[in-house]
This record gives structure tokens, C-alpha cells and sequence, in this order.
């Protein structure tokens, strides 16, 4: 402690020194460790609670932009349709002449509903460096499959980044993925157990089992068994009550088997169908979907799913209007969203 002194001034006489009281220095104040530790965990508390609602807010935003990517492409179909007077081919593949049998391989397939569509998604420069009279993976048409298209992209999927491999058997070959494929139609076991696939050219064979972009053959290839374009009379279920374009996505990385390759017209890649399995819809996982307990790879490859919260699927319809599906729809329903004339089975109610 300091003394402090004052000079005091007697009457009459000189000045004297005057003692003051001593003044201690004002005491400092700080956080214990204890309070310390009390303000950090109160903090933690609170972004453990804001976390959650942030996350969500930020995947409802991606849900969003997810439905507006198929706005896009939902209008592009319809602007397609418009010039053209016919829906586009979910795909075009050719057939052996030979055998009759449908050929697999990307070499015998040609271009696809996603390619068609280009010009009308202001990518008419894309659209014209892709050769239709060669293979889809033609070293001609491998920088088209290797672009990557954001309105092909949903902002909830992973791994949408990069280039991977989409070979089916020879020969190699990278593409760019998408998130999106066409309804190429529904359950078709039920009504051709030969030719059940739903993603090969010439069938389906009937109109309440066939998409409205189902694959067509190649008609200098195959000028029998094929069916052409969908045209706007044929979908006698309406349009608003018919999917045209639906998500999918797997976090199995199994790209080179179930893709989807926005730009690949080989089977699955880029075409899905309505199956009645309910396992075969809305997992986002091919490897979870394959171990399910009577789980088939047909029907986990060209599925439909997403990673959206509930796994609720989006979809955009011939009418244009983007919708949400949720993977506990009844089975009959489903597959009936999925064709053009689905019979009694008519879809009653899609959740907006």
C-alpha cells in the first residue's frame, strides 16, 4: 500500500506535512476455472441444439434446388415434346440380328432422353458435339459423357464430383455422373416373365406396364419387336398423375453397375422402373438393397431413391409438376405412377 501526504496550511504558520490514510490498489476480476468450464459447456450446449435445425435448413435448401433441377428438366421434356411431337427415347439401344437378344455392352446403344433434351436446357453447344449414328461411348462422344451437368446433379448426393467408372463389360470407360433417370415404366415381371427388364429395347409390350421413356430399338437395327416414342394421347392416365424423371442415387460407390450416368444410355444407368418390391424403393444403398431378404440386383439397380430426409423421392411428372413420393407408397399405386396407362390401378394422391 501507498501513504499518501497532503501540505496543510496552519493560521499563522508555515505548512506541516499531513499523513492520509492508505488507499489499496482496486482489485482485479477474472473467470475461475470453474465458471470458465461452466461457459464452455453452456456454449457447447447451445450448438449442439442449433446444429440439428441448421443441418436441416441447409438440406431443405438442397431439396429445393433438387426440385428445381427437375423443374428444368421436367419443362425441357415438354419443350422436346412440343417441337418434336413425341416424348424422347428413355434410350435407343440396337438388337443382334442374329439371336434377336437385346445387346448390353454402351457400344450398341446410341443417345438417350437426357441427351435429347440439351438444346433445351441451353446446352445446344454440348448437344452438338455428340454423334448420334455411333456407340454412346464412342471416343467421339466421351468428352459429352464426361461433362458434368449441374442441372443433372441433386445438391444431396455424394461423391457427384468426379468422373467414374461406368464400363459395362468392354470398353473402359469415365463418365460423369447424375442423380436423375427416366421412368422407362413399371413392375413388367407381372406381365412378361421372359422379358421382364424394363430398360431393353422393345419391351415392355404393354401400355399399362410401359414408361413414357422407355428404350426403343434402333429401328435400321431392329425394324420389328420395338415400340416408338410415347406421344402425350397414349398416357391415358394423365399427365399429372404420370412420373417422367425421378431420383436415384446409391452410397454403395457401385457406380460402374447402377450408375446413374446422366449421359450413358446403357440400361440402368440412366432408366429406372416403378417396381412393386418395396425394398426397391427409397434405399439409397444398392449393396443394402441386393442383401435385403428376397432382394434381386434387377430391381435394386434400376430403382428408384434418394438421401433426403425419410428418403422421400422427387419427382417430376408429364405435366410438368415437380412431386414427392414417399418410399411407403402402396405397391399398386407406385407402379402405376410409373406407366402410361396404369390400368385400375390409377394414382390417387402425390404429395406435393
Amino acid at each position: 500500500m501507498r501513504t499518501r501526504h497532503a501540505l496543510r496550511r496552519c493560521s499563522g504558520q508555515g505548512f506541516t506535512l499531513v499523513e492520509l490514510p492508505a488507499v489499496s490498489k482496486r482489485k482485479r476480476f477474472a473467470f475461475t476455472l470453474v465458471e470458465l468450464l461452466v461457459v464452455i459447456t453452456i456454449i457447447g450446449i447451445l450448438i449442439a441444439m442449433l446444429l440439428p435445425a441448421v443441418q436441416s435448413a441447409r438440406e431443405s435448401a438442397r431439396n429445393t434446388q433438387c426440385g428445381n433441377n427437375l423443374k428444368q428438366i421436367g419443362l425441357a421434356i415438354l419443350s422436346y415434346e412440343a417441337q418434336h411431337g413425341n416424348f424422347p427415347p428413355g434410350a435407343i439401344q440396337t438388337k443382334n440380328a442374329s439371336t434377336g437378344e437385346n445387346n448390353w455392352p454402351c457400344f450398341d446403344c446410341r443417345t438417350n432422353w437426357a441427351i435429347c433434351i440439351l438444346p433445351f436446357l441451353e446446352a445446344s453447344n454440348l448437344y452438338d458435339q455428340y454423334d448420334n449414328n455411333v456407340s454412346n461411348c464412342d471416343p467421339v462422344n466421351i468428352p459429352v459423357l464426361q461433362t458434368f451437368l449441374p442441372v443433372m446433379i441433386c445438391p444431396s448426393d455424394v461423391n457427384t464430383d468426379q468422373l467414374a467408372d461406368a464400363s459395362h463389360y468392354t470398353p473402359d470407360y469415365e463418365a460423369a455422373p447424375g442423380s436423375y433417370k427416366g421412368v422407362a415404366g413399371g413392375d413388367h415381371a407381372l406381365h412378361d416373365h421372359r422379358w421382364w427388364w424394363p430398360n431393353r429395347c422393345g419391351k415392355p409390350t404393354d401400355p399399362w406396364t410401359r414408361g413414357p421413356l422407355h428404350v426403343v430399338c434402333d429401328p435400321t437395327a431392329s425394324p420389328t419387336d420395338s415400340f416408338s416414342t410415347v406421344i402425350t394421347s397414349q398416357i391415358t392416365d394423365g399427365l399429372t398423375n404420370t412420373l417422367l424423371v425421378g431420383e436415384y442415387h446409391t452410397i454403395s460407390g457401385r457406380y460402374n453397375t447402377v450408375g446413374p450416368f446422366w449421359a450413358s444410355s446403357v440400361s440402368v444407368h440412366n432408366s429406372s422402373s416403378t417396381w412393386r418390391a418395396s425394398y426397391a424403393r427409397g434405399l439409397p444403398d444398392y449393396d443394402a438393397c441386393v442383401a435385403t431378404p428376397g432382394g434381386h440386383w434387377v430391381y435394386c439397380a434400376s430403382a428408384f431413391a434418394s438421401l433426403h430426409s425419410g428418403n422421400m423421392m422427387n419427382f417430376v411428372t408429364c405435366g410438368g409438376n415437380v412431386i414427392r413420393i414417399s418410399p411407403n407408397m402402396a405397391d399398386d399405386l407406385y407402379e402405376a405412377a410409373g406407366t402410361i396407362a396404369g390400368g385400375a390401378y390409377e394414382p390417387i394422391l402425390f404429395l406435393e
